[in-house]
C-alpha cells in the first residue's frame, strides 16, 4: 500500500510541470482560433466590399472607354466625310467600336444608304439601244419606222446569238466564233454577250492574248451599262482581265469595286468582291499579309453595309430624335448598340462590339487580384435575359453614360475566399498544433534528460559501491598475508615465496583496477595524452598474454594465439592499447562460465591490422551490443550472473582506440562466445624497417 502511494506521488510530481505548461498553452490556443475566427468574418465583409468596389470599377472604366471613343470619332469627322479607310483607322485606334454612321442634315451620310447608290444607274439593256428612247419616242412616223427596224434587227441579232450558243454549247466552237463575230459588229445586248462569248472561246483554247483583246474591246464599248442581273458590262471586262493577268490587277479591280467604281448593284459587287478574294487566296506565291488585308477590309464593308440598313430600318429621324434628347445610348435591335453625340446638324455614333466588352470586362477584373477573386462578371444589353448562374448575385446596375443600354452585373462564388481562409485556419492550427508539439517534445527532452542525469548518477553511485569492493578484495588479500608473513605463519622458504607472489599479485591487480579508474578520470578531463608510434602488435600481445596469465593465478583459463606471427607494425598508444587487450582478456575470462578458452588472433584486414580476442562465454543480447561501451554500463544478465566489474573496461578499450585512430567491432550469440577485434592503422613498409632498426639498435 505504501509502495503504491508513492508511486503515485512521483506520477504526480511528474505530470505537475506538463500540467502547467500544457493547459495554458491549450487555452492560448483557444483564444487565438476565436480572435481569429471574428477576424476572418471582419475579412469576408471587406472582400465583399472590395468585390463590389471593383465591378463599380471596372464599369467605370468602361464608360470612360466608350466617351474616349465618341469623342475620337467626332474629332476624325469634323473635317472629312467618313470612308472606309477612315472607318478602318477608327476601328484599329478603338477595338470597343464595331461600326460607324455619320447623319448630316436628317441624311445618313454613311454608311452610304441602298438607294443613293442606286440613283443614276443606267437602263439596262433589253434588245433595244436605250438612247433612243426618250421623248422623241413615236413623234413622227419616221421615228415609228426606225424603231420598227431597230427591234427588228435586234431581235434577229438575239436569234443569232442563241445559235452561236447552242454550237459553243454542242462543242463547236469554230462555229459558234463566226456567229459571234457577226453579232459583235452590231449594238446592244447582244453585242455585249457575244464579245463574252469570244473571250470566253479564246479562253478555251488558252489564246490568252485574243481573249484579253476581246475584253479591252467590251469595256470601250459597254462599260457601264448592265446587263439584266444588273452587272456592269466593265466589271465582267476588268474581271476576266484580271484572271488572266494575276494579282496585281485582281489587286485593282478589288479596290475599284471597294471604291464604287462600276455602276453595278449591290448584289452583284459583293458577289464579285467575294470572287476576287477567292481568287487571290489562290494564287500560288501571293503576299499572305496583303492578302489578309484584303480579306479584313472586304468583310468590313460587307458588315458596315448590313450596318447601315439596320440604321435605315430604325429611321434616321428617330436616331436624330433621340439625339435631340440627350440620349447618348440606344439599342437599334436585340443584338446591336449604338452611342450617339450630336454635334449641330451633324450626329454621329458607333455601334458596341458585344464580344470585345465581354472581353474587357474579363480582362478589368482579372486585373484587381486578389480582391477579384472568384468574381464572375458579364454585360448584358437592355431587355436581354439573364441565364442562371449558380453562384450568388453582388452587384447589377447600368453602366455609366454613353453606355447606358449595357448592364453590369457580378456574381461571387466565394471559392477561393473560402479556400484562402480554409488555409488561414489550417495555418494558424498548424501554428497551435506545432507550439503544443514543440512543448510536448521539450518537456520529453527534459525528461530524458533528467531521466538520464538520474540514470548516470546511479551508474556512478553503483561504480564508486563496485570500485569499493574491487579496491576491497585484494587490499584484503594482501593485508591478510602480510600479516601471516609478520606472524611467522610462513615456516618454510616456499611458503614466504607463495605469501609474496601473492601479495605482488594483488599489488598488480589493484594498480590495474586504479590505472584504470585514473585514464577515465584524465579522459573525462581532457588531460589524457597519447604517444602514437610504431609497434609490432604480436610483441604487444604477447605481453599483455603473459601480464594476465600471471595476475590471473589459480584461475583456469586457457589462451590460445593464431595466425601468422610475423611482425604486424601498426601505429599505436604502447600503454592505451596494452590496457585495452588486458581489459578484453580480463572480460573474456569473466564472462565465460564454463571452460574459460579464449583465442588471440593478429591479422591483416580491410581496416589495417585487427587483434581479435574469441571467447566461449555467455555472449551479449544483440539489444545491448550498443550499449555496452558506454560508460559505467553493465548488461542486466551480467548483474544477474553475479559477474563483478565496473562498466569502465569495454568504454576505456573504445576511448583508447578511437584516439589511436582505429575502431572497435564486437560479433556475439548467445549461449556460443563473443568477438571483440581491434582495427588500428598499419604502418607503412619504411617506417616498419626504420622501427626494425631501431629495436635491433636497442636490443
Amino acid at each position: 500500500m505504501a509502495m503504491d502511494v508513492r508511486i503515485r506521488r512521483r506520477v504526480l510530481r511528474a505530470l505537475l510541470p506538463a500540467a502547467a505548461i500544457l493547459i495554458p498553452a491549450s487555452l492560448l490556443a483557444l483564444l487565438g482560433v476565436r480572435a481569429y475566427s471574428a477576424e476572418a468574418l471582419l475579412l469576408r465583409e471587406k472582400f465583399k466590399k472590395d468585390q463590389v468596389a471593383v465591378v463599380q470599377l471596372v464599369g467605370r472604366r468602361l464608360s470612360e472607354e466608350g466617351r474616349r471613343a465618341i469623342a475620337d470619332l467626332s474629332e476624325r469627322v469634323r473635317d472629312h466625310d467618313p470612308d472606309e479607310e477612315l472607318e478602318g483607322r477608327f476601328l484599329a485606334a478603338q477595338p470597343l467600336a464595331r461600326h460607324i454612321f455619320l447623319v448630316r442634315g436628317g441624311e445618313l451620310i454613311y454608311p452610304e444608304p441602298s438607294a443613293r447608290r442606286e440613283r443614276g444607274s443606267p437602263l439596262v439593256i433589253h434588245g433595244i439601244r436605250p438612247a433612243i428612247v426618250g421623248s422623241r419616242l413615236l413623234v413622227t412616223d419616221l421615228d415609228v419606222q426606225r424603231y420598227i427596224k431597230r427591234a427588228r434587227r435586234e431581235r434577229r441579232r438575239g436569234q443569232l446569238l442563241g445559235r452561236g450558243l447552242q454550237a459553243e454549247h454542242q462543242g463547236h466552237p469554230a462555229l459558234a466564233s463566226r456567229i459571234f463575230l457577226r453579232v459583235a459588229k452590231g449594238q446592244g445586248e447582244a453585242a455585249a454577250r457575244a464579245l463574252t462569248g469570244l473571250a470566253r472561246l479564246e479562253r478555251a483554247r488558252h489564246a490568252d492574248g485574243e481573249a484579253q483583246e476581246f475584253y479591252g474591246r467590251l469595256r470601250a464599248r459597254f462599260s457601264g451599262w448592265r446587263d439584266a442581273l444588273g452587272v456592269d458590262y466593265g466589271l465582267l471586262a476588268d474581271a476576266g482581265l484580271a484572271e488572266l493577268r494575276g494579282e496585281n490587277e485582281i489587286l485593282l479591280v478589288h479596290k475599284k469595286l471597294m471604291a464604287r467604281g462600276y455602276r453595278t448593284s449591290d448584289a452583284s459587287r459583293r458577289f464579285y468582291l467575294r470572287w476576287l478574294v477567292r481568287r487571290l487566296e489562290g494564287i500560288a506565291g501571293a503576299d499572305a499579309k496583303r492578302f489578309e488585308r484584303v480579306r479584313q477590309r472586304t468583310e468590313r464593308l460587307f458588315a458596315s453595309e448590313r450596318f447601315g440598313r439596320r440604321v435605315e430600318r430604325l429611321g434616321v429621324s428617330e436616331l436624330v430624335g433621340l439625339a435631340d434628347a440627350g440620349v447618348s445610348g440606344v439599342a437599334l435591335d436585340r443584338h446591336t448598340g449604338v452611342v450617339l453625340q450630336r454635334r449641330g446638324s451633324v450626329l454621329v455614333g458607333f455601334s458596341v462590339d458585344g464580344a470585345e466588352l465581354e472581353r474587357r470586362v474579363e480582362r478589368q477584373s482579372s486585373a484587381h487580384l486578389p480582391s477579384a477573386q472568384g468574381l464572375h462578371l458579364a454585360v448584358y444589353r437592355a431587355g436581354e435575359s439573364v441565364p442562371p448562374q449558380p453562384f450568388p448575385l453582388i452587384y447589377q446596375g447600368a453602366l455609366a453614360t454613353p453606355l447606358t443600354h449595357w448592364t453590369l452585373r457580378a456574381w461571387s462564388s466565394g471559392h477561393r475566399f473560402e479556400a484562402t481562409e480554409r488555409a488561414g485556419r489550417l495555418g494558424q492550427l498548424g501554428m497551435v498544433t506545432g507550439l503544443i508539439v514543440l512543448l510536448i517534445s521539450g518537456l520529453l527532452f527534459t525528461y530524458r534528460g533528467v531521466r538520464r542525469e538520474t540514470d548516470l548518477a546511479q551508474l556512478k553511485s553503483d561504480f564508486v559501491s563496485t570500485v569499493s569492493h574491487e579496491l576491497k578484495t585484494p587490499l584484503t588479500s594482501i593485508r591478510m598475508y602480510a600479516e601471516m608473513l609478520r606472524e611467522g605463519i610462513a615456516a618454510t622458504p616456499e611458503a614466504r615465496d607463495r605469501y609474496e607472489e601473492v601479495i605482488i599479485r594483488e599489488s598488480e591487480r589493484l594498480g590495474q583496477l586504479i590505472t584504470n579508474v585514473l585514464d577515465f578520470s584524465r579522459i573525462e578531463r581532457g588531460t589524457r595524452r597519447y604517444e602514437i608510434v610504431s609497434e609490432d602488435l604480436w610483441m604487444l600481445v604477447g605481453e599483455a598474454v603473459e601480464t594476465f596469465q600471471r595476475l590471473s593465478d589459480g584461475d583456469q583459463v586457457e589462451i590460445k594465439c593464431v595466425g601468422d606471427t610475423h611482425p604486424a607494425w601498426a601505429l599505436v598508444d604502447r600503454e592505451a592499447m596494452m590496457v585495452s587487450v588486458l581489459n578484453l582478456l580480463s572480460n573474456a575470462a569473466k564472462y565465460s562460465l564454463g571452460a574459460k578458452k579464449i583465442e588471440v588472433r593478429v591479422a591483416r584486414g580491410r581496416w589495417g591490422w585487427g587483434i581479435s580476442i574469441k571467447d566461449e562465454g555467455m555472449g551479449i543480447d544483440p539489444a545491448e551490443q550498443r550499449r555496452i561501451f558506454e560508460d559505467f554500463y553493465r548488461s542486466p544478465l551480467a548483474r544477474r550472473a553475479g559477474v563483478e566489474g565496473t562498466g569502465l573496461g569495454l568504454s576505456l578499450v573504445r576511448r583508447h582506440v578511437v584516439a589511436c585512430g582505429g575502431r572497435v567491432e564486437v560479433e556475439s550469440e548467445m549461449g556460443v562466445g563473443s568477438t571483440f577485434t581491434i582495427w588500428v592503422r598499419e604502418t607503412s613498409e619504411e617506417t616498419e624497417e626504420s622501427c626494425g632498426e631501431d629495436s635491433d639498435h636497442r636490443g
